[in-house]
């Protein structure tokens, strides 16, 4: 029977999803777009050590030693400096601290959306495996019917629209299942796109 055909050759091509199940937290701390916040936020922390080297006190110590003749007795002068620069003011380092928790606050959040998303896209792929089982039940049924309704019309119980009818609704069935079937595939897809097993 061809609608068994169809319907037996797309449920052999329903994988097992439990082997596509992964930890949410660990595959995103595997997505791209994870390791961009991360890489980020270590530029962050690397500016601040940066500008904290330019506040810190620095002592700068020179000197020279010149020795010249013009005439006959010779003359030579020595000379030594010091010099300390102390920052007076933090702000630059209060606003530079904002900028990295700002950093951090945008690679959390972003790190929650991304776990959001992928929690989400796991939820869509097992409602869309329930969508195929109840629409496999619902072409059972209506094969089912189909043949119920067939037995009655050969025995003149029946008129032809009424079988035409059940035809229609096995034929119906057998749409939505393949409409259902190629949105657990999306489905699939998306998931394993955003858990990163591509």
């Amino acid at each position: 029977n061809d609608t068994n055909a169809i319907v037996t050759a797309n449920t052999d091509n329903v994988e097992n999803i439990i082997k596509y199940q992964v930890n949410f937290d660990e595959s995103v701390a595997n997505r791209n777009e994870y390791k961009l916040l991360d890489i980020n936020l270590n530029v962050e922390k690397l500016k601040r050590k940066m500008i904290l080297g330019d506040a810190l006190p620095k002592l700068a110590i020179g000197g020279g030693y010149l020795c010249y003749s013009f005439t006959d007795k010779p003359n030579s002068n020595a000379v030594g400096f010091a010099t300390l620069s102390i920052p007076i003011s933090g702000w630059w380092e209060t606003s530079h601290k904002l900028k990295q928790q700002i950093a951090e606050n945008t690679k959390d959040n972003f790190t929650e959306l991304l776990t959001l998303q992928a929690k989400q896209a796991w939820n869509e792929l097992t409602e869309s495996i329930n969508q195929l089982e109840i629409t496999r039940e619902l072409i059972e049924e209506s094969k089912e019917n189909l043949k119920i309704n067939k037995d009655y019309y050969d025995a003149g119980m029946l008129s032809i629209a009424e079988y035409l009818q059940a035809q229609g609704i096995l034929h119906q069935s057998l749409d939505q299942y393949v409409e259902n079937y190629i949105e657990y595939r999306k489905k699939l897809s998306e998931y394993k796109r955003l858990t990163n097993q591509n």
